[in-house]
């Protein structure tokens, strides 16, 4: 386990960056992809249907505990998406339980998106060298793994 920060207030001022690059990402991007009609938060859940459960489906307790959010929220959306077409359920293993699969209506957004989001990414990040960006990814994964962690370890489900 790495050592704790030396410099608590660096780390303080750290994270809040991050929450505020978070942030200002989301916005950019919803003003980016609003004449699509979706909004970063649900091109990130429909993206989390494919990496959770590929063609078999998700279930909304991992779409949670993968995205970050309260299950409360993740329902919302899903109900939202559900009412749009973007989603299926699928039976789950017994009655009470189900999975969603992203639709052809979804396919074809993320399709049509995914070009375009990958621009917006590209010129987002483009003051950034490859190896920059690589050294970015390799300490937000550090970050993502760290907080998954110290959710399971207060008890919370660990995501797939």
């Amino acid at each position: 386990m790495p050592e704790k920060p030396s410099d608590p207030e660096l780390a303080s001022r750290v994270c809040l960056a991050l929450m505020r690059v978070g942030t200002r990402m989301a916005v950019g991007f919803d003003q980016h992809f609003a004449h699509f009609g979706i909004t970063q938060a649900q091109f990130r859940l429909l993206i989390a249907v494919w990496n959770c459960g590929g063609t078999s489906g998700a279930t909304s307790s991992a779409l949670a505990e993968y995205l970050f959010l309260e299950r409360a929220t993740v329902s919302v959306m899903i109900n939202r998406l559900l009412g749009e077409g973007l989603l299926a359920k699928l039976p789950g293993e017994n009655r009470r339980s189900y999975k969603l699969t992203l639709t052809e209506k979804s396919g074809n957004l993320l399709r049509s998106l995914g070009p375009e989001a990958t621009a917006l990414a590209d010129t987002t990040l483009s003051s950034f060298s490859a190896q920059e960006l690589q050294q970015l990814e390799a300490h937000l994964k550090a970050l993502e793994k760290r907080l998954r962690d110290d959710a399971t370890a207060h008890g919370q489900q660990s995501p797939p």
